[in-house]
């Protein structure tokens, strides 16, 4: 990894200094660290236990990347963007407790070396393509939508049911027009982002969506269709269909932004997964460089007893453009048949049925 970090250290900064293949080239990245403290976390062995230490990543993953831009003939602009994840305090917490998901390839976030996100564009008037590893539509929604912005304990990607990124995807985004932009994607293999089931035929992803933003109103409705992702028995091959329809919308008065989103997610065959769902309801008050961030949030899973709530609140003060503090404050209330735990923007956990999970962080984020 070492190699690989000065490597891409040494390009960036080759890069930078002749600027010979683009218009525009940016170095651009995150550094975030902070005091943790989890709650009701799953040992891998059926027991709930608690985690404390420095995370890395907690309101946003600690990156690196650069970006740049080049104009074309014709009003055509191409760009490019490639991030790698680092690992600001050498381990995630998600890695000190067995049994949870495993250190992300060294990287703490994006699973690989530059896999946050990887893509080359191709923009104008008539909108934008790009193609490579990209955030998914319904992630970004809910990143959107999100007062914690799927951050901080109180993130959204807690409970909810979109999928982060997605590999081989190809991707079109509208131009914007009176407010109203949409994008259309298509993705050539799931590549593990979802979990196949065995034989599977190779699965297929697409997406519709549309968006309205203008004034104080943002609002939309996504639709994410996946192919042979789903079995009907163990054993069988997958050819169901597994899709997510999100509705979401905010609406900024003087003193505070509200939000809200639902979540619908349904497959072919109810012995993979029944339909499950997501609300959520979320408050920002910006305070001059201060704001407070509330939400609510519950996942029902399609069976008896299988809810799970999670109530959040949170504080961030900008002390300049570039530096900022945070504090928040998460809990899960889990039905008997939910295992769903706190985490924060790096950090994932499994929890233990029936039992409650809660996180608190206090950190600091520095962007360049």
């Amino acid at each position: 990894m070492q190699t690989k970090m000065k490597f891409l250290l040494g390009a960036m900064a080759a890069a930078l200094a002749s600027n010979a293949f683009a218009d525009s080239v940016q170095l651009y990245g995150v550094i975030d660290t902070g005091l943790t403290h989890f709650t009701g976390v799953s040992n891998g062995a059926g027991s709930a236990v608690s985690s404390s230490g420095l995370s890395s990543g907690v309101q946003s993953g600690s990156a690196i990347g650069l970006k740049g831009s080049e104009a074309l003939p014709g009003g055509l602009t191409a760009s490019f963007q490639v991030e790698t994840g680092f690992c600001a305090t050498g381990v995630s917490q998600d890695q000190v407790i067995g049994g949870n998901t495993p250190l992300q390839g060294g990287y703490c976030t994006g699973g690989g070396f530059m896999q946050r996100e990887s893509y080359v564009g191709l923009g104008g008037s008539f909108g934008q393509i790009l193609a490579g590893r990209l955030y998914t539509a319904a992630y970004l929604h809910e990143a959107a939508i999100d007062p914690f912005q799927r951050g901080l304990t109180g993130s959204m990607g807690n409970l909810g049911l979109a999928v982060q990124r997605s590999d081989e995807a190809i991707a079109y985004l509208t131009p914007n027009v009176s407010g109203f932009h949409g994008i259309l994607a298509y993705q050539f293999s799931v590549n593990g982002t979802i979990p196949s089931a065995t034989n599977s035929n190779v699965p297929r992803v697409y997406v519709v969506d549309g968006a309205y933003d203008q004034g104080p109103w943002s609002a939309g409705i996504s639709y994410t269709h996946v192919s042979n992702i789903v079995s009907a028995s163990a054993g069988a091959a997958a050819n169901g269909v597994l899709a997510l329809t999100q509705v979401y919308g905010s609406y900024a008065l003087p003193a505070a932004k509200l939000s809200a989103m639902y979540e619908n997610q349904k497959s072919d065959f109810s012995s993979y997964n029944p339909t499950q769902k997501f609300y959520s309801l979320g408050v920002s008050v910006p305070m001059g460089p201060s704001a407070l961030l509330a939400s609510w949030g519950r996942r029902d899973t399609g069976v008896a007893n299988g809810q799970a709530t999670q109530i959040a609140v949170g504080y961030t003060y900008a002390f300049s453009k570039t530096f900022n503090g945070y504090a928040s404050y998460a809990h899960i209330s889990n039905d008997s048949q939910t295992a769903f735990a706190v985490g924060d923007a790096t950090d994932t956990f499994s929890g233990v049925n029936g039992q409650a999970s809660s996180g608190v962080a206090v950190g600091v984020r520095y962007q360049f």
